[in-house]
């Protein structure tokens, strides 16, 4: 009786914490709290303003993207610990409880020379909501975010990965580099123009060595990707533990609340 009673209040805390999950903001990482302007001199978005910002698209055409493009960048600070584990960079509990379970333990046993290294503590994100409410993320999860609001109001897009750079491609024609607020039309994937990649970075406000480190990133070799392609196993991996958080705690309810038969001492 007693277990039972255990299991129904964490089954009943595992959902709350779910439901909260779905509507609340996460909490933005520290870093960000002194980040004024960012990137090309664009002001960082403190107070998830994109809310209302993006709001005014309800049906996207071209000339919106430009002005969606800096939406993202303004919302997502350059940022990424890779090193260390993060308290305030992993998922949240109620973001998804098992993932935040699992990178607490595996950063026990990285402290206890256990593993060597942390893969969880590192995680993206996969839903573009939560990557702009949290804040954070190098040019990868900045492209997945932008690529995943694109794909959900049906522009087609793709994420566009280089080497050392990634991008949102949308009509195979337009780049949206939301990492570094750069806007690029007739973009042509098997020809690029390298002086107007130049001249693209650098009218955006880069200095000579940034511009030419993009000039000579677009020359490298490419992919491009849907989301479920370019992370395949994270994919899968958030995906599995994104079902067994909302079932667990239903299985310690119905468990919790189930009859004894007769017989069953």
């Amino acid at each position: 009786m007693i277990l039972k009673i255990f299991f129904f209040f964490i089954g009943v805390f595992l959902i709350t914490a779910n439901f909260v999950g779905q509507i609340s903001d996460l909490t933005k990482h520290p870093i960000t709290e002194k980040v004024i302007t960012h990137k090309n001199s664009i002001h960082y978005y403190h107070k998830n303003e994109w809310k209302v910002e993006l709001a005014k698209y309800k049906n996207i055409k071209i000339n919106d993207l430009e002005q969606i493009n800096k939406i993202f960048a303004s919302s997502i600070y350059h940022f990424w610990n890779n090193d260390n584990f993060d308290k305030n960079q992993i998922y949240s509990f109620n973001e998804n409880w098992i993932i935040f379970l699992f990178s607490h333990f595996e950063n026990f046993l990285h402290n206890h020379n256990f593993i060597s290294k942390l893969y969880l503590s590192n995680l993206e994100r996969l839903q573009w909501e939560n990557i702009m409410k949290k804040g954070i993320g190098y040019c990868s999860q900045i492209s997945i975010a932008l690529n995943g609001y694109l794909r959900s109001h049906n522009v087609k897009s793709k994420i566009l990965a280089y080497d050392g750079h990634i991008v949102v491609l949308v009509n195979n024609n337009t780049i949206m580099d939301a990492d570094k607020n750069v806007f690029i039309e007739d973009f042509k994937i098997d020809n690029v123009e390298t002086m107007k990649i130049y001249n693209k970075y650098k009218n955006a406000g880069y200095s000579d060595n940034e511009s030419n480190q993009m000039k000579e990133i677009y020359n490298t070799n490419f992919s491009t990707f849907d989301i479920n392609e370019y992370y395949p196993k994270l994919f899968i991996f958030v995906g599995v533990t994104n079902f067994f958080k909302w079932l667990i705690p239903v299985i310690l309810l119905i468990y919790s609340i189930k009859k004894k038969k007769r017989n069953e001492i």
